[in-house]
C-alpha cells in the first residue's frame, strides 16, 4: 500500500494580505478570525499537531476550514446560517394575537380602566 503525502498548503501574496488585513479589523466575529489563522498557519508550514496546540482547536476542525478555502476561498470561511423564514401577518395570525391580548386584560372596577396600562 502506497500512502501519498497531501498536497502542500501555499497561499498567493494577494491572497495572504486578504486575510492579514482582515486579521485586523475590529469587527470580525472570533470564530472566522480562528479559522483564517488555521489557514495562514497552514501556509506557513505548521503542523496540525502546532495549529492544534497554538489555536486550541482539532485536527478535523483544521481540515474543515484547509477544504472549505481551497474550495471557496475566503467565503468559505464565513459562517453562514440560512436561519428562519420570516412569519407573514396574516389575518388569521392577527386575529390570535388580539384574541390573547384581550383575554389577559382585566378592567379596574373603579376606573373601568384597563389594568394592563395601569402600571
Amino acid at each position: 500500500m502506497i500512502m501519498t503525502l497531501p498536497a502542500p498548503f501555499s497561499l498567493t501574496t494577494a491572497r495572504r494580505s486578504e486575510l492579514d488585513s482582515c486579521l485586523r479589523k475590529r469587527n470580525l466575529p472570533a470564530s472566522v478570525a480562528m479559522r483564517m489563522r488555521i489557514v495562514l498557519m497552514l501556509d506557513e508550514g505548521a503542523s496540525y499537531h502546532d495549529i492544534q496546540e497554538k489555536l486550541d482547536t482539532t485536527a478535523p476542525t483544521i481540515s474543515l476550514w484547509k477544504k472549505r478555502y481551497r474550495l471557496e476561498g475566503m467565503v468559505g470561511l464565513a459562517t453562514i446560517h440560512p436561519g428562519q423564514a420570516a412569519k407573514k401577518l396574516t389575518t388569521q395570525l392577527r386575529a390570535r394575537i388580539l384574541a390573547k391580548t384581550y383575554s389577559r386584560r382585566r378592567t379596574d372596577p373603579r376606573t373601568g380602566r384597563c389594568e394592563k396600562w395601569l402600571r
